[in-house]
């Protein structure tokens, strides 16, 4: 059990040895190095550890409230984020409500469109069957726009029969009026 033992202790022998000639050969092995080894690290330099631990922990909580200054921006960094996807998601339901709003206001004003065209046509109906002295009666008492856009729906001969029965001046505007852009 011994002989165990022996070979342990006599590698742990060697190795000192070893380090210990690698400490003096490099000129670490001083007197003074081995009392300052023996005394502790209040020894090195001259100071304590007190000395050395003040700075130290200064640096340290400087550090820590660097840290903590970088997480609060952090968080505030996120929450905002939040916030800006919270208002595209909002800006996009709202882009998608107003595209919806357009759409049936497009739809509305193609059904006003045609049902205003379906009563214009149904007045220049009205207006090319009747006598052509009481049409022009009519469509003097009608707004101009709309006694354009009804004798432009009357048949030719129709239209120029009632124009002929407008005052002159009246007829004439209308037909300036059919110079600019078709009703």
């Amino acid at each position: 059990m011994i002989k165990l033992l022996a070979i342990p202790i006599g590698a742990l022998l060697i190795y000192a040895g070893v380090l210990l000639g690698l400490l003096f050969s490099q000129g670490l092995l001083t007197q003074d190095a081995v009392q300052q080894v023996l005394q502790g690290p209040a020894a090195v330099n001259g100071t304590t550890p007190a000395m050395v631990s003040e700075p130290l922990d200064a640096l340290a909580r400087q550090q820590r409230a660097r840290e903590e200054a970088l997480d609060r921006r952090e968080q505030a960094l996120q929450q905002q984020e939040q916030r800006i996807t919270m208002a595209r998601q909002d800006l996009t339901g709202l882009y998608a409500q107003l595209n919806a709003l357009l759409s049936d206001f497009n739809a509305s004003l193609d059904a006003l469109d045609e049902d205003r065209e379906a009563r214009l046509e149904e007045v220049a109906k009205s207006l090319g069957s009747m006598e052509a002295r009481k049409a022009a009666q009519t469509i003097a008492g009608l707004d101009e726009d709309i006694q354009v856009m009804v004798l432009g729906r009357i048949a030719d001969r129709s239209r120029g029969e009632i124009l002929s029965n407008l005052e002159p001046e009246l007829a004439a505007r209308i037909l300036s009026r059919f110079q600019e852009p078709r009703y």
